[in-house]
């Protein structure tokens, strides 16, 4: 793997290239479809126009039975804030946790206003979805988990809502924004061509040189690159730091991750880990050599120099035992990464 590019401008950077290929890849989806729609529009072949339609609706399908089982689970665990009757919201009244993503929305709405949803799933996160058929207000919206609100302060709640709203206004790739509807006419479409070649033999060499063909496309035009998926989160990382410091960034992320954890461990012991880009042993840091002025599983402002002297001096360090957000994968950095990340780039600031 290449080393990982320290900066918030080399991330940025990596960014506007990742994006710039992302809609260049959709124009390319987007033209393929009009090309498939003109040639079924011209054909006098009713073999090749049934073909066409055939694998049209497959793609249909797909892209919507995974929409809609996403947006049902979303939309099943989930209420508007607004909507919410309940006096608290974990260690918040509800007016509380209103008022804080009230500050967040105020300094950070771009073009859109989000609307806000309290999810019950059991887990500890946060996300945020800004597609381009918005018109629906469950996929132009921002989400946190209730536990959240029983494990963070208010500056932690308001750094992940922070990180976020990044995600929200700025922070996607365009795969993101069509629900990957693009992809799948660019994948499957090519296949209907199909028909149009005589015997079993021959169908079945066409469609082995159409994968390595749609492979290669997909390979020159929007392969994703090392560290793409990475970017997006030490960006977001990097503006809820500019807004509220590194420190409840960083105490967010330790907390969430841990409280992760334990839910998975007592949920599923044997669960099958996710795959992960690094395979090399990682060294676990022992807490009680940082943790030591309030001893309570987050940074304080006076443990934080030592924490930072222990991660840097541990050959691949991780801050958390069995947790797959303490592994690089493929979409986000590990924790200890990104706490790293942090350090680099606002340890001359407030932390």
């Amino acid at each position: 793997m290449k080393k990982l590019p320290h900066t918030i401008e080399a991330m940025e950077s990596l960014f506007v290239n990742a994006k710039r290929r992302s809609m260049v890849f959709l124009l390319v989806g987007v033209l393929w479809f009009a090309c498939c729609a003109y040639i079924y529009a011209t054909t006098s072949n009713e073999h090749l126009k049934t073909s066409l339609t055939v694998f049209f609706w497959i793609t249909v399908c797909i892209w919507v039975i995974a929409a809609v089982f996403q947006l049902f689970v979303i939309a099943k665990t989930s209420i508007e804030l607004d909507k919410i009757s309940d006096e608290r919201i974990g260690n918040f009244t509800t007016e509380e946790v209103r008022a804080m993503f009230k500050e967040v929305l105020d300094n950070t709405v771009l073009k859109e206003n989000p609307t806000v949803y309290i999810n019950s799933l059991n887990i500890y996160n946060a996300f945020a979805m800004n597609t381009l058929f918005n018109f629906y207000k469950p996929i132009n919206a921002i989400y946190m988990t209730r536990l959240c609100f029983d494990v963070l302060n208010r500056e932690e709640i308001l750094a992940i809502l922070y990180h976020e709203m990044a995600h929200f206004n700025k922070y996607m790739y365009m795969e993101s924004k069509t629900m990957s509807l693009g992809l799948l006419f660019f994948l499957i479409l090519p296949f209907s061509f199909t028909v149009l070649v005589p015997g079993v033999f021959l169908k079945v060499i066409f469609v082995i040189l159409m994968i390595f063909l749609v492979g290669y496309v997909w390979k020159k035009i929007r392969a994703v690159h090392e560290f793409e998926g990475h970017a997006l989160e030490y960006l977001c990382d990097s503006k809820a730091s500019e807004r509220v410091g590194a420190l409840p960034m960083i105490n967010a992320l330790i907390v969430l991750s841990r409280e992760n954890v334990t839910l998975d461990l007592e949920s599923n012991k044997d669960r099958i880990k996710k795959k992960v880009i690094s395979t090399k042993p990682r060294v676990l840091v022992d807490w009680s050599h940082f943790d030591n002025h309030i001893v309570n599983g987050k940074i304080e402002h006076e443990e934080y120099d030592q924490l930072i002297l222990t991660l840097e001096k541990t050959q691949n360090p991780r801050l958390i035992e069995d947790s797959e957000i303490d592994e690089d994968g493929s979409s986000h950095p590990s924790l200890t990464n990104r706490v790293l990340f942090l350090h680099r780039n606002f340890s001359s600031k407030r932390v």
